[in-house]
Order: C-alpha cells, then structure tokens, then sequence
C-alpha cells in the first residue's frame, strides 16, 4: 500500500469520526509502527552490507595493524618526529574505512576508543599514553573480525524479531511510540531510560518447557521461532542462544520512566527508546513484560477518547534481538519517525479546517449571516494548507525522494497555526454561541490546541527549517528560476539573500544561538509562506491543465490562490520588515526586544544579607568619606565636577548596627550632605570635624576624634568604626575606654549594565 491510502483514511477519521480516533489510528499506524520498518528496511540491511563488505576484505585488519606497528618502532627510532604526520594519514583513514559506517563503528568501539585517545595523548606530546593506547588499540583490533561474524548473525535474529513483532502488530495489537520522559520532551537526544546488558543460562523443564533463574526465582521463556502471535502473554518471548549443549537468554535490562504516551494503556507493543553504553536505542518491547507499569489516563483538555498514559520501567527484561535496527541509532530512528508523524498531523489538521469551513458555512446560512469576507480567507488557507498537505504524500510515496524533513516541519508548524487561525475566523461568526457546547467549535478549540505541542513543538520545527536552511540549503541554492511567477521567484530571492547576510554576519551562530531566535525565526516563517505560495502555486496549474476553464473546481481553486497569494505578500513583508529590524540590532550589538525583556524579567537580585540586631545604648560612628564614581555630572559655580563622595560602604554598615547613635565624620564641608542622610537613616546627632583636603594620617584623624569625645563628653559606651586601620589607631589612643568595633562592608546587590544585552 502506498501512504496516499493511509492518509485518506486518517483525515477521514479525523472529519466524519473523532480526533481522537484519528490519533489513535496515526499512532499505531505511523509512529508505532514506522521505527520498526525502518530498523528493518533500512538500519539492519545497510549494517549488514557493511560488515559483509569488511569482512570480504582480510588485508583491511593487517594494514591498519602493520601502520600501527610501524608507529611503534618509529617511536624508539630518530624517525619519532614524523609519527604525527604518519599517525594523522592513519587517523584520517580509520575515520573513511571504519567510522563513517555506524555498525563497523559499534564493532569496532574498543579499538576506536584506545586510538582516539592515543590521538588526544600525542597532541598533549604525552608520548607514554600514547605507546600504550595504541599498544591497547593494536590488540583490540585483533577482535574486530570475530565480533563482525557474530554480529551478522545477530542482525539476522534482529531481522526475524522485527517480523516477529509486525505479525504481531498485524494480528491485532495496538503499538505506540515511547520517546518522551519528564526531562526529556523534544529533546530525543537527552533520554535518560537505561539499558543494561545481561546473559543468564536457560533450563529445560520436564514437560519440555523454557524456564531461566533470576534471584533464585523461576521465570518462563517462550522460543520466539513457535510463539503463537495470535495471543498475548507477560513471559519473555526470545530467541534462544545455544552455545554446545548450553542454552542461553540475552536480554538488556530497562529502568526509567516515559510520560505522554499516546495509546499507552490500549497498546500491546512499544517503540521504546533507551540508552545503552553505546548511545540512544530503539526496542522492541512487549506492553505485559514483568515491571511494565502502564500509568491512568491523563485527564486533558482536548482529545480525550485518545488515551494519554506515563509508564514505569523497573527491571524490564528485553530480549537482546529487539533491538530497532543497531545500537546507537535510536535518536536517528527516532526523528526520521518523528517526520513521518509531522506529515500525519499536517493532514489530520488540514482535515480539521475543512470540517470546521463546512460548520461555519452551514451556520452562517441558517442564520443568514452574510460571512463571505470569513468563509473566503478561511477557504484560501485551507486551500494553501491542503496543497502543502498533498505534496507532501506525494513526496513521502515518490521513490526518488531522500528526505522530506524541511517540508514536514513546515507542513506540521504551519498546518497546526493555520488551524487556530481558522477557529479565530470561526468565532466571528458564531459569536457566543461558538464558546457553547451548543456547537462542536469548543470541542475544535480543545482538540486543536495540543497539535502545536505533538512530534515537536513548533519552535523545535522552526529550529530544524532554521539550521537546514542554513546547513542545508543555502551552500546550493541559485537564483530562482524566472519562469516562476514573478511574485513567488522574487520570495525565493529576497529569503536567500536574507539567510546569506546573516550566515555573512554571525556563521552557525545563526541556529546555533537561542537568543537569536526570535530574529531568525523569521527566515523559517518566511520560508514556509514560499513553500505554500509553491505548493498552491503547482497545485493551481495542474487543475488548469486537466479541468476547463468553465470547471467549478478550477474556478475556485484560481480564487483561493490568488487570495492566499495576497494574504501571503503582506505577512512576508511584515516578517522582511521585522527581520530587518532585529538584524540591525544585532549587527549593533544588541539581541532584540523579546530577549531583553525576557532578561529583565528572569533577573534575579541576589538576597540581601540578614541584617545582624542593632547594638542598643549610646554609640559613637566614625564614618569615612571617600571618593566615588558620580553617577551623573555635577556642576558647581560654573565648573564640572566629576568627582563625587560618600560615606564607604563599610561606615554605612557600621551605622545601620547602632540605634541612635552621634556619627562623626572628619572631611571639608561637602561631607555636610553625607551628614543628613546620616541622620535620615537613623543617627541621633552628627558631627563634622571640618578640614581643608580629605585627611590621609589615620593618626591624626584618631586623635581629632578622641579629643572630640574627650573634650565634649559625649555620651559613648561603645565606638564603631568601618576602617580597621583607623580602628587600631583609634583603639589605641582612646586606650580600650570606650571599646572599639570594626564592622565589615556588606556584600552589595550587582549592578544591572547594558552589557547584559550585548550579543555574543
């Protein structure tokens, strides 16, 4: 069957049945069963063509190892100063032979290991670890060969459980798709479920029966080449190892947890993804295994006849065979997956238009609404989004094509937001009425909502048309063709140069950097305006060369384009505008408005530190004054003041531990300001022991400040003081009576600068 059936079959689900039942079909259908085909049409033939390959040829194994040989002997020769021109030729040679094939680079990972880390030792010029890694790797090569054997072998085991498990699906049981954990939503990279690898020996009971032994406790195996796939069963179905007169189960052990499982608790069979000492891993697993914990139905807003579940994995056993495809190819199994379900979704919300289009019409005829204005834009983007929708099965069925990733994010991202745009569209007209269980238009607003989150968000969406744009496209795109029509070529054009001035002026920083994002995101939205005006465009001129020109069809599809085509234009200069806007702002220097704000907003003072209960009783201060940074220009009698003063920190300290207490200060006149704030802040009394310059003899400032309390009685039981030096001076002077107290400068909040903004 061609994929064209099948989404016939899910938009009509999604209009004439339930979203939920179409979702329900899409997961089983689409992301529950395409890892599996593709681990099994792609992963497991192209692993198995390499390590054939490798194996037909013998003198791969003997060159590397006479070059590392060689490398050896150089070292204990005058020749050890070529060695890294040597060794670099190896290297270069390892990587095109052996680490450009994913499963020649499973087999071969010991020896990789040892020579990467013998590479980083010779640039540290740690010639010992260097001898010894590549003595280390020279020995693991030796192994490489067996291991390939064994694993060819294990790829066929691999091949008859992926069969196993599509007779399975075929005989009735639900799959789902298990990628997301509580700390990893579209990050596919970032799982941290883990997968243990283990071997326990297989008995044979007296009725003929498989069982083996774990913690002293029997548990039955069933030989996956007899199990009947008609039936479901909670014992571990594998294909048993025989090693002589010896049996053997090889199984990896999964601990961890998933969440927002579509279909969980009515699916019988798992796409589940776990890591493995290799990397990322795909598995088949068996929904009754032992420690599969399937969670309750989240209660949600929308889509609520689909069933939404967390699982729980405790010791699950996985047979070693199950695994999708090769190890370490989890996360590329898992997105190419993840394209195919953003073509679904495209097509289940384009379904979704339709409907609410036709619910709209019939309600503004029963009422007599004129909505022609409404129902016209609604039709020209349901129009844009469906030729989008259509090409995008046509791509995915074409045998020449190699990837449809760039298209299926736009159709995903766009498809999901025109369907909300729709709905705005669609309350105009129903008024109150349409918040109303009255009508299905409140139902559409639930189930529409989660569309924008599924498969990946549409910023992950925005993020993928973003880097290919740049990694992809742009070191071969040309100018556009000039038999295009003149608008849409001239969007080709302008999205090209714009992508090219900012690769000109930032690099990969372009996708690379999250806080440019709200800049050139842009480039994405203006890339999926050219992809739909594209889509719409071809699909308009097929139906004039097939229909004539008096066809309904035809007359309405020319309307509906030319209306998208205008709707299109404006929102693509809006978005050339806005983009050339924030790329000055960059190009200054500054990330733009959202980020600033964004960081103005997440900024966080650090705590103040917990004042320490004032000191009751009569107290004398001495506070310091000292020169700061002005913070704005003074002027005085016509001259400029640059040089601005205060009390330092460590004197305002000081005073806010005293509760009533005579500050003094020893400074010129202008210290008489520093004097009344003093006192706002708290202080009784204020003396200023007036000089000519700020004194610099500690000395001297301690005796003019014993004399003052001698002389002048001032009532002191105690002497605060915010600089040590003039502490000690002071201490010694007044001779212990009154006591003398330092009191540190308090750690004050950091400065919010302009440099916060700076881009990178």
């Amino acid at each position: 069957l061609l994929k064209a059936h099948y989404y016939i079959l899910c938009p009509l689900a999604m209009r004439y049945a339930d979203p939920s039942y179409a979702l329900t079909i899409m997961a089983h259908s689409s992301i529950g069963t395409t890892p599996i085909l593709l681990g099994l049409h792609h992963d497991l033939p192209r692993a198995k063509a390499d390590l054939q390959a490798f194996l037909a040829n013998p003198s791969l194994i003997c060159e590397l190892e006479t070059e590392i040989q060689k490398i050896l002997r150089m070292l204990d020769s005058p020749a050890a100063l070529k060695v890294k021109v040597v060794f670099t030729a190896l290297g270069e040679r390892v990587k095109q032979d052996v680490g450009r094939k994913p499963m020649l680079r499973a087999v071969a990972a010991d020896f990789l290991a040892h020579f990467v880390e013998a590479g980083r030792a010779g640039l540290r010029l740690d010639l010992e670890t260097f001898r010894s890694e590549l003595q280390t790797a020279l020995g693991a090569l030796a192994g490489v060969r067996p291991r390939a054997e064994a694993v060819v072998a294990e790829l066929e085991r691999r091949a008859a459980a992926a069969r196993l498990y599509l007779r399975w699906i075929s005989a009735g049981q639900i799959s789902a798709f298990a990628l997301t954990e509580p700390s990893a939503g579209s990050d596919s990279g970032g799982i941290q479920t883990r997968a243990e690898l283990k071997r326990v020996e297989v008995f044979t009971h007296a009725d003929g029966s498989k069982y083996f032994l774990l913690d002293g406790e029997r548990k039955p195996l069933l030989d996956a080449a007899t199990f009947d796939v008609t039936t479901t069963t909670s014992c571990d179905v594998a294909h048993i190892r025989r090693e002589g007169d010896r049996e053997f189960y090889e199984y990896y052990e999964l601990n961890g947890a998933k969440m927002w499982i579509t279909n969980g608790h009515v699916a019988g069979v798992f796409c589940l993804y776990a890591r493995t000492k290799e990397g990322p891993t795909g598995f088949l697993v068996n929904r009754h295994a032992e420690g599969l914990v399937v969670g309750r139905d989240e209660e949600k807003m929308g889509q609520r006849g689909s069933p939404t579940n967390e699982l729980s994995l405790t010791g699950v056993r996985v047979p070693r065979e199950n695994i999708i495809g090769i190890e370490a190819r989890g996360q590329v199994n898992a997105l190419e997956t993840l394209n195919v379900g953003r073509m679904g979704l495209c097509v289940c919300a384009v379904a979704m238009m339709a409907k609410i289009l036709e619910q709209t019409r019939a309600f503004a005829r029963a009422r007599g609404m004129d909505a022609t204005g409404i129902l016209g834009e609604m039709a020209a983007e349901l129009y844009a989004a469906e030729s989008l929708a259509y090409e995008l099965i046509g791509r995915a069925d074409h045998p020449g094509t190699k990837s449809v990733r760039t298209e299926s994010a736009i159709g995903k991202y766009y498809a999901s937001e025109a369907l909300h745009r729709c709905l705005r569209r669609a309350e105009r007209v129903f008024g109150l009425e349409g918040v109303t269980q009255l009508h299905e238009l409140e139902k559409h607003y639930r189930d529409a909502r989660v569309l924008n989150i599924y498969e990946g968000t549409n910023e992950v969406q925005r993020f993928l048309i973003l880097r290919d744009l740049v990694d992809g496209a742009l070191p071969k795109w040309n100018e556009a063709d000039p038999t295009e029509p003149v608008e849409l070529a001239d969007a080709k054009n302008r999205l090209r140069r714009a992508v090219r001035r900012a690769v000109d002026a930032f690099g990969a920083q372009v996708w690379q950097n999250p806080n440019f994002q709200p800049t050139m995101f842009q480039l994405a939205e203006l890339a999926g305006y050219v992809k739909l005006l594209d889509a719409a465009r071809w699909r308009t001129d097929w139906l004039t060369t097939v229909t004539a020109p008096t066809d309904p069809h035809r007359q309405i599809a020319t309307a509906c384009y030319e209306t998208y085509r205008a709707q299109a234009t404006a929102e693509m200069e809006r978005l050339h505008a806005e983009f050339e806007r924030d790329f000055a702002w960059l190009r200054q220097g500054l990330y733009p408005p959202e980020i600033r704000v964004a960081q103005l907003a997440l900024w966080e003072t650090p705590p103040a530190p917990v004042a320490p209960p004032k000191t009751t009783g009569s107290a004398v201060v001495v506070m310091t004054v000292v020169p700061v940074v002005s913070p704005r220009p003074r002027v005085a009698a016509g001259q400029l003041l640059e040089t601005h003063f205060d009390f330092d920190p460590a004197s305002w300290a000081a005073l806010a531990r005293t509760a009533g207490a005579t500050v003094i200060t020893v400074a010129p006149r202008y210290a008489e300001p520093l004097l009344r704030r003093a006192l706002a802040t708290g202080a009784a009394a204020a003396v200023l022991l007036e000089t000519d310059e700020l004194p610099a003899d500690p000395h001297a400032v301690a005796r003019w400040v014993a004399g003052r309390i001698a002389l002048h009685h001032l009532p002191c039981e105690r002497v605060w003081c915010g600089d040590p030096t003039l502490a000690t001076v002071l201490r010694a002077t007044l001779g212990g009576a009154p006591p003398v107290e330092t009191v540190a400068a308090g750690t004050a909040p950091a400065d919010f600068t302009v440099a916060d903004f700076v881009a990178a």
